[in-house]
């Protein structure tokens, strides 16, 4: 990788926009037919959600401080 970029910027309709706004809002979009979720996590989602939730002040003692 050089660090160049590539940006693609694709004009939609609104008729478009608002068939997908009303997909992304509708419950068929998450859940099979079968009635299970599609939308699956993985590690790296746990480990965000605990990283979000995780209570710093009751494990203040296995930081230590750093050094710059």
């Amino acid at each position: 990788m050089d660090g160049d970029t590539v940006t693609s910027k694709s004009l939609y309709s609104i008729e478009a926009n608002n068939e997908l706004k009303n997909q992304i809002n509708s419950k068929r979009h998450y859940i099979s037919l079968g009635g299970l979720n599609i939308a699956k996590t993985t590690n790296e989602g746990m480990e965000a959600l605990y990283s979000l939730t995780m209570n710093i002040s009751s494990d203040e003692k296995q930081f230590t401080d750093p050094e710059f």
